[in-house]
């Protein structure tokens, strides 16, 4: 049996949820997607409005579907519009092996050929008699055209928004108070006992934080642990007490302004993309970035962290600022392996940066790479076009007006909770002490590295640029070009 439109209409189980099923088919509502031919299912990942997406996954074949969403309509929103998007286009869905958590279900639903599922029958059974749909219908939302034509019911939803909003805000600052007298009893019990014990505190802590709605922060105290491990004894007192400082910074932001984009975005989550895209207000670049670092962990919670690193290219009368930038994703690692664009790869056009006083982090709304086919980059919500060549030999990287502890200083008198700073630094060599510890020697400033491998091509030639992640002590060194290239470090 083929999936189609018709089939699509026939299984929805009312014409609500084909109005709904409509508005989740913007590419930038899913992430995941991929199809298996052997098993004829397709699965993809769709942000709903909690943290982390509903895992959807579809048989074509013979409309059997599941998601992870609580809603009690079969199918739900997701798999219908799952089921929409493979009809429409299946080439975005790209063939792979289905992920674990897909090879679960189909091994739970034990298909036979005496009880394959037929119209529209799935393990989700509902018998309940269809009223009639109609796919046509869903371009006219008579439910969303009543509110929005009733004063009233804009005000009341207006209202019950503010409510809402208001609410929540109170239960983050109650929780952040509360985590303001954690922080005081970590000083006063003494750092050493928080060493001694520090997974279990800083786990105590997270978890209040998330009860309270400030995942955002929560995530920051659950990953400490694991960057004081990584860091040596030496310093540790010094990052620990850093990290702690930031946090109560942050909060203090937040009682005097919890509307701020920048403190929001920290302590809670970050903006919609279609919201930003829509915007006016968006700082949207036009221009040939290349890819100079990744940076790639799970975080305690069980989600994948990516962060791709960006550094612009302009020529002798380009704009030069903002001239770096940093992609982040985060995904389920059942949800499979990730591409990211390969490092040196260029990347041209529109990049978008979140609301920020210092922009940073950002997305691409278009984007198209060289040396490297589209169905490579990493963010399936962005509008891939062909890859086409163009002339980098009048480009250089794009460095910024201040030297690097400037640079830094201002970036914290901004944003006194900021973590470390994406930075180009200029023309240099690498050198190493009598305690092993590497340095870059740069024409304009000398910095301390992080790196306890560097190498052995670029000890002590003649480096054009190098590409640092600084964190106000010591820099992550990402790469550096030379005459052999861009060379990860």
């Amino acid at each position: 049996m083929t999936l189609s439109l018709q089939k699509i209409q026939d299984i929805a189980p009312d014409q609500a949820s084909l109005s709904s099923a409509k508005k989740l088919l913007s590419a930038n509502k899913w992430q995941g997607q991929g199809f298996c031919p052997s098993t004829h299912t397709a699965w993809g990942e769709c942000q709903g409005s909690g943290s982390k997406p509903y895992y959807v996954v579809v048989d074509v074949a013979d409309t059997g579907y599941k998601c992870t969403c609580p809603s009690r309509k079969f199918p739900c929103k997701h798999a219908l519009a799952l089921m929409w998007r493979y009809v429409s286009d299946s080439s975005v869905f790209v063939e792979a092996t289905a992920p674990q958590w897909v090879s679960d279900w189909l091994g739970r639903r034990r298909k036979t050929k005496k009880d394959t599922p037929t119209d529209g029958q799935t393990d989700n059974q509902d018998s309940t008699p269809k009223a009639k749909k109609s796919i046509a219908l869903t371009d006219i939302d008579t439910d969303t055209t009543a509110k929005d034509s009733d004063p009233k019911k804009q005000a009341a939803a207006q209202k019950r928004s503010q409510t809402t909003k208001a609410n929540t805000d109170a239960q983050i600052s109650t929780g952040l108070q509360e985590f303001i007298t954690w922080l005081d009893d970590q000083i006063h019990l003494g750092l050493g006992a928080f060493f001694d014990n520090m997974h279990e505190r800083c786990r105590q802590g997270a978890s209040r934080l998330v009860d309270a709605k400030a995942s955002g922060l929560a995530s920051m105290v659950d990953e400490l642990p694991a960057i004081l491990l990584n860091t040596p004894k030496a310093y540790r007192i010094n990052r620990v007490l850093g990290e702690f400082g930031r946090w109560y910074l942050l909060i203090k932001a937040w009682q005097q302004n919890p509307d701020d984009p920048d403190v929001r975005r920290t302590i809670i989550k970050a903006e919609d993309k279609d919201v930003l895209i829509n915007s006016p207000d968006t700082l949207s670049v036009m221009g040939v970035w290349q890819v100079v670092g990744e940076r790639t962990y799970t975080r305690r919670d069980g989600l994948v962290s990516q962060e791709t690193f960006l550094a612009k290219m302009t020529d002798k009368d380009g704009e030069q600022t903002p001239c770096t930038a940093m992609l982040q994703d985060f995904y389920h690692p059942t949800s499979g392996i990730r591409h990211t664009p390969q490092l040196g790869v260029y990347m041209t056009g529109k990049l978008m940066y979140y609301p920020s006083v210092v922009p940073y982090r950002a997305f691409f709304e278009t984007v198209q790479t060289t040396h490297q086919s589209s169905q490579m980059y990493y963010d399936p919500n962005v509008n891939i076009q062909p890859a086409q060549e163009f002339d980098v030999q009048n480009l250089s990287h794009a460095k910024a007006d201040d030297d690097l502890y400037t640079a830094y200083a201002k970036q914290r008198a901004k944003l006194p909770w900021a973590g470390d700073m994406l930075y180009v630094l200029g023309a240099g060599q690498i050198g190493q002490d009598k305690d092993k510890r590497f340095w870059y020697v740069g024409h304009d400033e000398t910095v301390l590295l992080k790196n306890s491998q560097i190498p052995a091509l670029i000890q002590g030639v003649d480096i054009i640029c190098a590409f640092v992640l600084w964190d106000g002590m010591a820099g992550e060194l990402l790469s550096v070009q030379s005459q052999w290239g861009l060379i990860s470090c």
